[in-house]
């Protein structure tokens, strides 16, 4: 989804739940269009339609999950309260009223900019980063036991999304990355993926890792404890 990328309530599901019709479908048949989905807007009118296209498809994710249980929803993370965040988060960047979204209309050039063309590049650069991580990380003794496999997970999450927000501050200046770690924090992307348990083992590789490239983690602020 295009803010995601700058670019993602727990219900039992009973008997009753799991015998509705639109249960038989999968939450991506009942909720996706067929067609291409909207693509990143650049002008606030184009960001009024692709708000109502997120708005129905948010609307038929909460009716799917109230009526066939979190568990089979695909399309979204829905655990923990983040199918709120999502939905508050979408609609504060959507209403005219409130200050992100001026922000946001304001940067949509640049978001849209980042979001066409760094994808690849972000990807290949946390890809990089994890690869230069793992020789110091592999000999470590970590403070908590968990798994190297789950932190890259974690380390994965945050190097990418950081790397959205590095180029907005390169291209477009601090107020856009701002608005980008604003909407990252909103959505509690960096938190869906690293357990606290691992927060002080996770900032201790993020240190290192600005030490051996020099570059700004902008999102370990997410992390490091009070």
């Amino acid at each position: 989804m295009w803010i995601l990328g700058i670019m993602i309530l727990g219900v039992s599901c009973g008997v009753i739940q799991a015998q509705h019709a639109m249960c038989r479908q999968s939450d991506t048949e009942r909720c996706l269009p067929s067609g291409p989905l909207t693509s990143f807007p650049v002008t606030e009118e184009e960001l009024e339609e692709a708000c109502a296209f997120y708005r129905r498809f948010l609307a038929c994710i909460v009716e799917y999950r109230d009526k066939c249980g979190f568990r089979k929803i695909e399309t979204v993370y829905t655990e923990n309260g983040k199918l709120d965040m999502l939905i508050d988060t979408h609609r504060e960047i959507c209403q005219p009223t409130t200050s992100l979204h001026s922000s946001f209309v304001a940067n949509l050039p640049c978001f849209e900019d980042i979001y066409e063309n760094d994808f690849t590049l972000c990807q290949e650069r946390t890809s990089s980063y994890i690869h230069r991580l793992h020789s110091t990380l592999a000999t470590r003794k970590l403070s908590s036991n968990n798994s190297l496999f789950r932190m890259y997970d974690c380390l994965f999450t945050i190097l990418h999304t950081n790397c959205f927000a590095v180029q907005a501050n390169e291209r477009c200046g601090s107020s856009a990355r701002n608005i980008v770690l604003e909407i990252i924090e909103k959505l509690g992307l960096v938190q869906e993926d690293c357990l606290e348990i691992m927060y002080d083992d996770v900032v201790e590789a993020m240190e290192i890792l600005e030490f051996l490239t020099n570059e700004k983690i902008y999102v370990k602020k997410f992390l490091e404890r009070i």
